[in-house]
């Protein structure tokens, strides 16, 4: 048996040196990359799961006749731990004849030359909270002084757990290990007996792939929001492209007028010898009430902007189709990112290694963005600014060669970051109200002494 405990928060090395990074708990998250790992360590053995906790954290290898497929059980491990490091995990590893003593070992003892449980603490033996508390009052402490004890005893001092655990971890009681099944993938897949280079045909194959594609959603009670298509070419690598959708839905009619348009921008090298699709991200199906007060105008005309959202990225491509989303950065010019509508998990602008680094240290607040202009001009704009003293508040400015006299202000707000950057900012920011109820917000540079014009105020 093989056990191994993982940190489920992955980062990079130099992040875990350099900023604290903290995340919020999502038990469900959690269990489901620990499932996607058991799944990814089938490679050294058939039998791979999960420990049954209501918070699990280590993965369970039977690794009984696969050791000398690696070149023995040490080089399995070392090959087990090299895979989970790639991985970004930390991981301890421990083989024992049973997963307790493996769970034990993984646990509580950091040797390699250890043959026995029998130095090792109570806990080890996976007890509840209630039963380690009684063993400690009874000062039990090692496994050895729970052996000592009359095992006819066992059970009525301290309930079946102990004697349950005792006797699997030490192999007197079998532990199955519950091999992990991941959901089968819906997909479709077609070869042809010739090479195909006729675009009708290919068509006409998606076309009936689709509708097995759209059988198996139906079937599982689940929407597609990725569809991956990917045309093989014999020996050449092939070619593949995704659809993505903007609101989740399984009509096979919707899915090819949006691969026929990937079709048509698409240029085939050689000819077709295969298609496989496959649905890459799946949703739940979500069944929504007919609203009888008269809400269905709005949500066909959302189905319809959805529609068009997707048919646009099909026919253009993803990152033609952009939208700005919020993002945590005190530098308001960098306060947002464009995504692109479909496929959220690519964006289309990149961040520097430094600000990766540094994401997250501004909080993204209602607050903050509630005093923010929604229309930012694409340049900062050089304004001249009459104040009252050199450090004092604008009264009057001159832009667009209009006098702009100020009636009353909010500030300053001093604004200090990018520091990870070449130039960080320094400003101290006003939003001024002008005697014709015009709103701009403007903010006066502190290493240069000069104003700018960042936004307005609808």
């Amino acid at each position: 048996m093989a056990e191994a405990k993982g940190i489920l928060q992955q980062a990079e090395n130099e992040d875990r040196k350099a900023v604290p990074l903290f995340y919020r708990y999502n038990s469900q998250a959690d269990l489901t990359a620990l499932r996607q790992l058991a799944a990814s360590c089938r490679c050294f053995s058939p039998q791979t799961g999960i420990e049954e906790s209501e918070s699990p954290e280590c993965l369970l290898l039977d690794i009984t006749g696969c050791e000398h497929l690696f070149g023995g059980e040490d080089d399995l491990a070392k090959q087990l731990a090299q895979q989970l490091d790639q991985q970004g995990y930390v991981a301890r590893l421990a083989i024992a004849n049973t997963v307790g003593a493996a769970w034990a070992l993984a646990h509580y003892h950091a040797s390699e030359d250890l043959k026995s449980i029998a130095s090792l603490p109570v806990k080890a033996l996976r007890l509840p909270t209630r039963v380690l508390q009684t063993l400690h009052e009874l000062d039990i402490r090692r496994i050895e002084q729970l052996q000592a004890l009359p095992r006819q005893t066992l059970a009525s001092r301290f309930g079946d757990e102990v004697a349950r655990r005792l006797d699997q971890a030490i192999g007197e009681i079998e532990e199955l290990i519950i091999p992990v099944r991941l959901p089968e993938p819906i997909e479709a897949a077609y070869s042809f007996e010739e090479p195909v280079a006729n675009r009708d045909a290919l068509q006409m194959v998606v076309r009936q792939l689709l509708d097995k594609i759209t059988r198996q959603l139906e079937s599982s009670q689940q929407d597609v929001r990725s569809l991956l298509v990917h045309l093989s070419s014999g020996k050449a690598q092939g070619t593949s492209f995704t659809v993505g959708l903007v609101q989740p839905r399984a009509s096979a009619r919707h899915l090819f007028e949006l691969i026929a348009m990937k079709f048509d921008r698409l240029t085939l090298t050689s000819p077709v010898t295969g298609v496989l699709l496959r649905a890459t991200i799946t949703t739940p199906l979500l069944k929504q009430q007919h609203n009888i007060l008269g809400d269905q105008q709005t949500q066909q005309s959302q189905q319809l902007l959805a529609a068009l959202l997707e048919r646009m990225s099909s026919r253009l491509g993803e990152r033609a189709v952009v939208r700005p989303k919020r993002y945590p950065d005190a530098q308001p010019e960098h306060a947002f990112r464009l995504e692109a509508v479909v496929g959220r998990g690519q964006k289309s602008e990149v961040r520097s290694q430094q600000e990766k680094k540094h994401a997250g240290l501004w909080p993204l607040t209602s607050d903050l963005f509630s005093s923010r202009p929604l229309r930012f001009e694409p340049t900062l704009i050089p304004i001249r600014v009459i104040s009252v003293t050199s450090n004092g508040p604008p009264v009057r400015f001159y832009w667009r060669d209009q006098d702009h006299r100020i009636a009353r202000y909010w500030g300053p707000e001093r604004i200090e970051a990018g520091w990870w950057r070449e130039r960080n900012a320094l400003r101290d920011y006003y939003r001024v109200e002008t005697e014709s109820s015009q709103q701009f917000w403007v903010y006066r540079c502190l290493r240069t002494r000069c104003w700018f014009l960042q936004g307005a105020f609808e």
